[in-house]
């Protein structure tokens, strides 16, 4: 009892740390909007996209833990739902955007017309409903499927509980992909006049891939020896979670080089121009810079053995995370500006949702036990958990 009493004591002190960072993040950033209104609005937009990658990361690990189980799942599971229950926060923080969605998006502009089909899709009223659609959906998934996680650790009948979720999950999974498919359509390809790509969908749930197992192991890092959470949090599951990664990594990788490549080849002119505009002005630094750590990561990730080495795998993920930023600054601000041109401020709209994200996801990981402590799958973890020490210890 004294052990989860010092745990939540040590837990609200970051929440007001993050809350602190949060407010002051977002004062500095309004001093900044006075001098320039329109840069405020793309750089939330950029924060809230960074930052949404990592919920919906979270949600979508969620999902496929109630479809599949295994030992790796429960060391991150609470973990992940903690990140999905931060979707209402992005919900609401998405609001700014609809009011500033002419210093955004070129179609939203006054007296610019949209020609063809595209028109028609590509209206603010539209484009607002369709937000409100796809938050919907994901925090009725991600509340819903919580809920009853939760509720499982004081259930009778914890496996009635898990026959419900299940079917839940796999049409969720239907839908999150369809709903993270056309927000990619909706809040990434749109910032770029005449530009399509039929794979941004898909790149974007890889990066997702690439933000929600780095944060869980960032989280799981700090929470590594606390009980219950020690009982499962083994070596194994790092490989495992190393192994996401590389899979996310490579999923990442061949999605990027397809787009590119079906983009040069088409030879037209308005697509061609998205990846000219970030390949000048300083935006190709981004591309430099994010092809030599992705590599030096892929070796990390192949080399035997580093998997197993926690402090590897934090500096690994906190990696990828830093260049999931890069990547998605490097997405939206050249739409923005030919030019690579940070403001000062810049990063104090990065930390206010930052901060905001944390203290919620704090909130929600301190509310309930670190693992699931009734799942019916949770004994066979626990023994495999069990045999891999024991073969640590007689290697």
């Amino acid at each position: 009892m004294q052990q989860s009493q010092s745990n939540s004591i040590s837990l609200s002190s970051v929440q007001i740390g993050a809350i602190a960072v949060a407010v002051i993040g977002l004062i500095l950033g309004l001093i900044g909007a006075t001098s320039d209104a329109d840069h405020f609005f793309q750089v939330y937009f950029l924060a809230f996209l960074f930052w949404l990658q990592i919920a919906l990361g979270c949600l979508g690990v969620v999902l496929l833990l109630n479809v599949l189980s295994s030992p790796w799942g429960f060391a991150i599971r609470r973990i992940a739902e903690a990140g999905a229950r931060t979707l209402p926060l992005l919900g609401v923080l998405f609001l700014p955007i609809l009011l500033g969605m002419e210093r955004i998006f070129p179609w939203a502009k006054a007296g610019v017309v949209v020609a063809g089909n595209k028109g028609l899709f590509m209206t603010p009223g539209l484009f607002a409903l369709r937000a409100i659609i796809y938050f919907a959906i994901w925090i009725a998934l991600a509340y819903l499927l919580t809920i009853w996680s939760y509720s499982q650790d004081r259930s009778s009948d914890p496996e009635a509980i898990r026959r419900r979720a299940h079917p839940v999950a796999i049409v969720g999974i239907i839908l999150f992909f369809l709903t993270t498919t056309f927000a990619a359509f909706d809040w990434i390809m749109s910032v770029e006049k005449g530009w399509f790509s039929s794979v941004i969908g898909w790149l974007f749930v890889s990066q997702q891939i690439l933000s929600a197992i780095p944060f869980a192991i960032l989280v799981l890092g700090t929470l590594w020896d606390r009980p219950p959470l020690a009982k499962v949090a083994r070596k194994q599951v790092l490989i495992d979670l190393g192994s996401l990664m590389l899979v996310g990594l490579l999923l990442w990788t061949y999605l990027s080089y397809i787009q590119y490549i079906v983009i040069w080849s088409g030879n037209l002119p308005e697509k061609i121009q998205w990846y000219v505009t970030r390949s000048a002005g300083g935006w190709e630094g981004f591309v430099i810079l994010m092809a030599i750590f992705h590599a030096i990561i892929f070796v990390m990730l192949i080399v035997p053995g580093l998997k197993q080495v926690k402090s590897v795998m934090l500096v690994i993920a906190g990696a990828l995370l830093v260049l999931r930023f890069i990547e998605m600054y490097w997405l939206i601000m050249p739409s923005m500006s030919a030019s690579f041109a940070p403001r000062w401020w810049d990063l104090a709209l990065v930390a206010a949702f930052g901060g905001a994200f944390w203290a919620m996801f704090l909130w929600s990981l301190n509310s309930n036990p670190l693992i699931p402590v009734k799942h019916p799958e949770l004994p066979k973890a626990l023994r495999e958990a069990d045999d891999d020490a024991q073969a640590q210890i007689a290697i």
